[in-house]
């Protein structure tokens, strides 16, 4: 799948982009627009999101901190109920699994881009 129309190829980088998100960016971009595309205000998600999902509430300025921003959230239940309430309000049940696939997927290439790097081989001493 190919990305967003109008994103821009930067961002940490992932790998694959088979969900179509190639990198946070990429993912970001989409969730902005999932979220224009449901017409939901801040206010509104922010309601659903502590119905549907009491432990996962979001304030509705820190759901406009996310998603103005690049980087993706940390706490996976926040964005799997984000992605349930926009889905729920489009009819787009599937949505939920592919956004948390692709979370799974970008946070796990953010996590091995931090390792780091392994040290050289040891030398052996020079033989006299």
């Amino acid at each position: 799948m190919a990305a967003w129309p109008g994103t821009a190829d930067t961002g940490r980088m992932a790998g694959g982009d088979e969900d179509g998100f190639r990198s946070e960016r990429d993912f970001m971009d989409a969730l902005r627009v999932l979220k224009a595309r449901s017409g939901l205000s801040y206010r509104d998600i922010a309601a659903r999101m502590s119905r549907t999902g009491p432990r996962h509430a979001m304030a509705r300025s820190t759901l406009a901190s996310l998603l103005a921003g690049n980087s993706l959230p940390r706490r996976p239940g926040q964005v799997a109920a984000l992605v349930e309430v926009l889905a729920a309000e489009l009819d787009e049940p599937g949505q939920t699994r592919r956004y948390m696939q692709a979370w799974s997927r970008l946070i796990a290439a953010r996590s091995e881009a931090q390792l780091p790097a392994a040290p050289a081989p040891a030398l052996p001493a020079p033989l006299v």
